[in-house]
């Protein structure tokens, strides 16, 4: 019962005092839920984080990161070897060079990327700081860079 009241608390003082909010999984959560995507994600219990499958198979996870003080994303695509290799080739490259170029924009710190032609990986963050300030910047750049990886 102390956590549901510990978590109410949490709640209802980003309600009265957004400003003031400091936990990064709260913060997470509320970008999420200011993107386009709010309705389609997921959130997987075991990492504290919000998924979101794309059709094109690439995963896009938001978490806070309490103890580094910071909101991550990490971006994932692995070929399954079922796509043509030419059509990959064509859209990888430059997409995924565009998400990577969005997320390194602003404040954000672009922690790891390797792009190959069977598997984007880039794991990128925002300091709770800059969070708190631009939710709305926060979700918008997150928007594009998952619209470069989209093709529906």
């Amino acid at each position: 019962m102390a956590q549901i009241q510990g978590e109410l608390q949490r709640l209802l003082e980003a309600l009265e005092r957004p400003s003031s909010v400091k936990s990064a999984e709260l913060l997470s959560e509320e970008i999420v839920a200011r993107t386009e995507f709010a309705d389609q994600y997921n959130w997987d219990r075991d990492k504290s984080a919000a998924v979101v499958a794309l059709p094109t198979g690439v995963t896009v996870e938001i978490s806070g990161d309490e103890s580094g003080r910071r909101v991550q994303v990490f971006v994932n695509w692995r070929s399954d070897g079922v796509q043509k290799r030419r059509n990959v080739k064509k859209w990888i490259g430059d997409a995924s060079q565009n998400c990577l170029a969005i997320l390194e924009s602003r404040r954000r710190k672009v922690e790891a990327s390797e792009i190959t032609i069977t598997s984007i990986t880039i794991r990128a963050s925002l300091d709770v700081a800059s969070a708190v300030s631009g939710l709305d910047r926060a979700a918008a750049t997150i928007d594009r860079a998952i619209g470069c990886l989209r093709f529906d």
